[in-house]
């Protein structure tokens, strides 16, 4: 069975992004099914990354560790995730304003 391994979003200048110190950040609201976030999904690794556009390198990446409902939305999450300093291609099957890869589909760009 596959799972995602990366997120790519594009967000504007730092739209919702909110340093916690020590290389934590918190950034939302993003569409995504919660059953991508389970516990073990997380353990194994889902990076995630924000793009100023799909063409550009990520100016913002890491590593997810946990997750929140937003108090807002009912369908959009607040990741939180350790900060990786290589920006990342934005890579995966893309819809909008968010993009996904799947583990069986690595390195598959749209």
């Amino acid at each position: 069975m596959s799972r995602v391994i990366e997120l790519h979003y594009v967000c504007d200048d730092w739209k919702n992004v909110k340093s916690l110190g020590e290389e934590i950040f918190i950034s939302g609201d993003w569409v995504i099914s919660k059953g991508h976030l389970s516990a073990d999904k997380i353990a194994k690794g889902i990076k995630f990354a924000l793009h100023q556009s799909r063409s550009e390198l990520s100016y913002l990446q890491g590593e997810i560790i946990d997750w929140e409902k937003s108090p807002d939305h009912e369908k959009r999450v607040i990741f939180k995730f350790k900060f990786t300093n290589t920006p990342m291609k934005w890579e995966g099957y893309a819809t909008g304003e968010r993009g996904y890869l799947w583990e069986k589909d690595e390195k598959l760009t749209s």
